[in-house]
């Protein structure tokens, strides 16, 4: 099978229609989300260490690569979570701090009611 692979192994996620997730409650989506920005922390620490070895000239021009990748991987997963917490009614912009609060208090399935 020659299927497209991440660095990690898995299949690339471009491949899945996003139809298929349709189903999956809030929580559920909360979870996932929890679990890839757990991934990607632990991705983030491999690639690091990776990055260390070699000599002192390698290491700087390997930790360079390294932090754009991972600013780059986290932007995407940043910009993912959004599209899907829009989806289900969560409005995200990065600059409005009353919707990250929002979106906090959505995350933690509290009420956005001003208390």
């Amino acid at each position: 099978m020659a299927d497209v692979q991440d660095i990690d192994g898995k299949p690339c996620e471009e491949k899945l229609p996003s139809t298929s997730l349709k189903h999956e409650t809030r929580d559920e989506i909360l979870s996932r989300h929890r679990k890839e920005i757990s991934q990607l922390q632990n991705k983030e620490i491999e690639l690091k260490k990776a990055a260390a070895k070699g000599s002192k000239a390698e290491q700087k021009a390997k930790k360079k690569q390294v932090e754009e990748e991972i600013s780059q991987l986290s932007a995407n997963l940043k910009e993912k979570h959004a599209e899907e917490l829009a989806s289900l009614g969560f409005s995200y912009n990065g600059n409005d701090k009353s919707n990250t609060d929002n979106l906090v208090k959505a995350i933690a399935g509290l009420s956005v009611a001003p208390q």
